[in-house]
C-alpha cells in the first residue's frame, strides 16, 4: 500500500514499508534537525503513530527490520 517516495499525512517521505497485521511499519525520512529518520506504525489512511526516532539512517533501518 505504501511505496518508496510516498508522502505520509504528516509530510514524511516513505523509504520502506511492510504490512503487520492490521497496520504497516514504515521507515521514513522526517524533517527534524536531529532525528531525520523514523520508524512508525501507520494505519491504512497514512496516519503515523508509535514512532522510534533516529539521527542515523543505519540505526533506523535496523529498527525497521526488527519491527
Amino acid at each position: 500500500m505504501f511505496n518508496t517516495g510516498d508522502k505520509l499525512n504528516n509530510g514524511a517521505t516513505v523509504m520502506a514499508a511492510k504490512q503487520k497485521d492490521d497496520y504497516f511499519v514504515v521507515l521514513a525520512q522526517w524533517n527534524d534537525a536531529y532525528c531525520r529518520f523514523v520508524t512508525w506504525a501507520v494505519d491504512r489512511r497514512g496516519d503515523a503513530y508509535w514512532g522510534h526516532y533516529f539521527p542515523k539512517q543505519e540505526d533506523a533501518m535496523m529498527d525497521f527490520v526488527s519491527r
